[in-house]
């Protein structure tokens, strides 16, 4: 028995000194990353992927043009009814907000040129839509539903990730904070 309790022991001592500090520990980590020190990801706190996608006229846009901007990344379809129903919400937003350094960046993924010209059209949709038409950027952020609206600051850092429906107040209560009075 003696000799079973010494060998959890010895396990126990070799296992809790292979972990590694935790985080905060070190003196040289203290929990917040700069910008130079955000790892690459998708998760709140991490510096939000580049992607490069074409817009409607065919130019290429990267999420990394609007740099130094508040940035309201959400990915959409036509083909998706929560998609269509929170956009009025975002389309106000945008329009309260665009001279405020804040860019709404629309990835529209599945749809074809001739149905998001329609809605557009339709609908007098200014905001910014680019093409995930190879699902690049969708697969890179890991969106398996739709709507789903990252939050990213002048940074490029993602602040919020909210992967569903959102209401205006709630699009709202996550940009403000971002943006310079």
């Amino acid at each position: 028995m003696k000799k079973v309790l010494i060998t959890l022991l010895l396990v126990s001592i070799f296992i809790t000194s292979c972990a590694g500090p935790k985080k905060g520990e070190d003196s040289n980590e203290t929990g917040d990353k700069s910008q130079t020190e955000a790892e690459v990801g998708i998760e709140e706190g991490n510096m939000a992927p580049d992607f490069t996608l074409e817009n409607m006229d065919g130019e290429e846009v990267k999420l990394s043009d609007y740099k130094g901007k508040t940035i309201v990344l959400n990915f959409f379809g036509v083909w998706c009814p929560w998609c269509i129903k929170e956009m009025p919400g975002f389309m106000r937003a945008y329009s309260d907000y665009k001279d405020k350094n804040t860019e709404f960046l629309i990835v529209d993924v599945g749809d074809d040129k001739d149905k998001i010209k329609k809605y557009i059209d339709e609908n007098k949709f200014d905001m910014n839509i680019v093409l995930d038409t190879k699902q690049k950027a969708s697969q890179k952020y890991r969106v398996n539903s739709f709507p789903a609206t990252f939050i990213i600051d002048e940074e490029g850092i993602i602040q919020k990730v909210h992967r569903q429906y959102m209401d205006e107040a709630t699009l709202r209560s996550f940009v403000e904070p971002l943006i310079k009075k």
